[in-house]
């Protein structure tokens, strides 16, 4: 009896990415992410409320796109933006400060023993309630850090409306702030879970550090960095290759 010996070679497809410019700042994505990028070279605002989007920049807004089939919506729009540091420098001086974090936190590579909020403008007014998952994301161009995170102004539910990942960075020659927001989602039980334990411990006198909050926030972290990045939609590591496909050295704005 002869045994005939087959040898498969398996051909994995590459994965298909679509190229966006403007201002000559590039980047590549997915285009399970978005059906349109919307662009815009957005001019200086007032200092004034807790809106404030800071200087001139570059915005990228993905429209039509993953999170607009989740139901209840995020309160987020996934976005990327573009600032040049002086001019934060200049329109806000304390600026200096958070930027300077974030050269040490990145420097120091030092996720693993950060104590704070992770260093993110423009500062907003509401605080980061928790942020897990950190993960430096390096290139040629750019060096940041990506985070999950949820902001607001006092201790709230977690939930898919408010989860999202996030990204703080620069660029390698230090004239430019890179900022990216995301809403990511869990299933759609699990996220009606987290707002029904929260609505458990809801009191008159909750705030973001009582204990029976703190403890709330630690079982979502731990639920959060338990699940592979796949687990996620979208998948994190399709976020990670985009900011990690920015370039900026040559950008112009």
């Amino acid at each position: 009896m002869r045994i005939a010996l087959v040898c498969l070679t398996l051909i994995l497809a590459p994965v298909q990415t679509k190229d966006v410019t403007f201002r000559k700042v590039s980047f590549r994505y997915d285009p399970s992410l978005t059906g349109k990028i919307l662009v815009k070279q957005a001019s200086a605002e007032a200092i004034e409320g807790p809106d404030w989007e800071g200087p001139a920049h570059l915005s990228f807004v993905f429209g039509n796109s993953y999170a607009d089939g989740h139901r209840p919506s995020s309160y987020q729009t996934p976005e990327l933006r573009i600032y040049r540091v002086g001019d934060f420098e200049k329109a806000l001086p304390d600026s200096r400060l958070t930027i300077a974090r974030l050269q040490s936190l990145l420097s120091a590579n030092a996720l693993d023993t950060w104590k704070g909020e992770i260093p993110y403008l423009p500062e907003y007014a509401a605080i980061e309630l928790f942020h897990c998952r950190l993960k430096l994301l390096e290139s040629r161009s750019i060096s940041g850090v990506r985070f999950l995170t949820a902001y607001a102004q006092d201790g709230v539910e977690i939930s898919n409306r408010r989860l999202q990942y996030a990204f703080s960075g620069l660029s390698k020659n230090g004239k430019y702030y890179l900022v990216a927001r995301f809403p990511v989602f869990v299933s759609e039980p699990e996220s009606d879970e987290w707002e029904r334990r929260y609505e458990k411990i809801l009191n008159s006198n909750l705030t973001d550090d009582s204990p029976e909050y703190r403890n709330y926030l630690g079982s979502i972290i731990d639920s959060l960095e338990k699940r592979n990045e796949g687990q996620f939609d979208p998948d994190l590591r399709k976020l990670d290759r985009l900011l990690q496909s920015v370039d900026v050295s040559q950008a112009r704005f």
